[in-house]
């Protein structure tokens, strides 16, 4: 919660955390890019190599974008979910409409 992805993923005002662990995944998938490197750099050398992967530097890396824009603009980017969700409700919505004419109810 203190790398701003769920103010990213919440509705104004109000950070919502993440659905899945995403920093943990994505945390999870850096580490084992991490391991192919080294293991690529030990058949290349013969010497290994010391890995890191760190949660919250996951975190700054999915809201880095967002980050650099303040930098650039001066503005807060849109949060995800007030621009996604109402397009995702209104194609549950139409999908639901079309399943209910399709059905004959």
């Amino acid at each position: 919660m203190m790398g701003g992805l769920a103010y990213m993923t919440g509705p104004p005002g109000q950070p919502l955390r993440a659905g899945a662990s995403v920093i943990d995944v994505m945390g999870g998938t850096f580490g084992v890019v991490a391991i192919l490197a080294a293991l690529l750099e030990r058949v290349t050398t013969g010497k290994g190599k010391l890995i890191h992967s760190g949660l919250y530097e996951t975190c700054v890396f999915l809201v880095g974008q967002h980050m650099a824009q303040y930098a650039v603009t001066g503005a807060a980017a849109n949060l995800c979910l007030s621009e996604f969700l109402p397009g995702l409700f209104m194609i549950f919505l139409k999908l639901r409409i079309m399943r209910k004419f399709s059905s004959g109810l």
